[in-house]
């Protein structure tokens, strides 16, 4: 009897293993120029509504480690010029290779790249994400006013699904779902504001900015069922 008990628990803890295994998927690829082929040198890419993210190394080199499967939207930011966005989907248990090219709008010419600038002025003044902290909007203009009002964000959001005890509940309130619907929204225009103005100065640890925090916040919200 306890022969089969031991063995019982070894399959589960082999079909557990497994299961992890399967789960755990790696994404990288390539940023290189559409035209000369060339390396697209750091350059921050992030898988949205996960907390990860990425720089290109010297090669154009880019990696995402234990990827769920899922269909994700894959961003690379080029501060000042725009974005590529490219819809990324993980399935089954094999990695995978996802190379982006750059069009010459983003690596082009001075007065193209000056007019892509203007362009991009122009939207981010359209989008103009704010934060409420305190019932207080606030514009973002640096690095650090991004970090505080995606501190803001997040922790409403952690907030509003701390009022329910489960899930199913929560889900069950379609107030409280409309009221979340609203911080993603803004969370998710905030980032992309923010990716777009900054890039990887959003990386670095300051006094004021800390993405450290940010990573475990989005992780709080993701270990209670809330994808940001």
């Amino acid at each position: 009897m306890v022969q089969i008990r031991l063995f019982t628990i070894a399959l589960l803890l082999f079909v557990v293993a497994t299961t992890a295994e399967a789960q755990s998927i790696t994404v990288t690829g390539r940023v290189v120029h559409e035209q000369t082929g060339s390396p697209q040198v750091r350059v921050p890419l992030y898988l949205m509504g996960t907390p990860k993210a990425a720089i290109t190394d010297s090669s154009g080199s880019y990696v995402f480690r234990d990827v769920t499967p899922g269909s994700y939207e894959l961003v690379a930011v080029f501060p000042g010029h725009g974005q590529i966005k490219e819809i990324l989907e993980v399935a089954g248990s094999e990695d995978i290779v996802h190379d982006l090219t750059v069009p010459y709008e983003i690596s082009a010419p001075e007065e193209a790249v000056e007019m892509a600038r203007t362009d991009a002025s122009q939207a981010a003044k359209a989008d103009n994400p704010v934060s409420r902290s305190g019932g207080v909007i606030q514009e973002v203009e640096t690095v650090c006013s991004c970090y505080s009002s995606a501190v803001s964000l997040l922790d409403q959001a952690v907030e509003l699904r701390g009022r329910f005890a489960s899930k199913k509940a929560f889900e069950a309130d379609a107030a409280a779902g409309k009221e979340m619907n609203s911080l993603l929204s803004e969370w998710n225009n905030l980032q992309r504001q923010c990716l777009s103005q900054f890039g990887t100065k959003l990386f670095e640890e300051s006094a004021c900015n800390k993405p450290s925090e940010i990573s475990r916040k989005r992780q709080a919200l993701s270990d209670i069922g809330i994808r940001s």
